[in-house]
């Protein structure tokens, strides 16, 4: 018989600490971590998740150049490959064109086809319950960001995403 998770607090916690982060030359790029980081601070500062993709681009982009040992800079691929940690859904009305051989739609498509995504109810009720619970995941979440403060990585995601 297989048992489901029981979609609470704790539940939530380790599926944050288990996020798949991929490695380029044993460096773990901060891709989803900067991603995630920059929805629980919307949730914060406007009570909703929900973001576009053209909207999160190019502050991602920025926010990657500064955290990434990896020169390899593509924001699709947090935006896209959240969603199998569970922790993101995306939504669009056409489905974007995917590369060729590949899983994931290009830059191009999720711009074009007005991509939106954000964090599944349930986490987003949980989060609203238990706002202190937003730091304690964001202390988790900035394990994987190295040679930075989690204040200093805040502080460079409001003044890149929200100016």
């Amino acid at each position: 018989m297989r048992v489901l998770p029981k979609w609470d607090k704790a539940f939530l916690v380790t599926l944050i600490k288990n996020i798949s982060v991929y490695k380029s030359g044993g460096v773990k790029n901060p891709h989803k971590a900067l991603l995630l980081l920059c929805i629980l601070e919307k949730l914060k500062k406007t009570q909703t998740s929900v973001v576009s993709y053209k909207e999160i681009y190019q502050p991602l982009k920025e926010l990657i150049s500064i955290y990434s040992k990896s020169t390899i800079i593509h924001p699709e691929y947090p935006f896209w490959y959240l969603q199998n940690d569970h922790l993101f859904e995306v939504f669009y009305n056409v489905e974007p064109v995917y590369r060729s051989g590949k899983d994931f739609p290009p830059h191009s498509e999720l711009i074009k086809k007005k991509v939106t995504g954000k964090l599944p109810f349930w986490i987003e009720k949980i989060l609203k319950k238990n706002p202190d619970l937003i730091n304690q995941l964001e202390k988790i979440i900035s394990k994987d960001i190295v040679d930075d403060s989690l204040d200093n990585v805040l502080k460079n995601i409001y003044t890149i995403y929200f100016k």
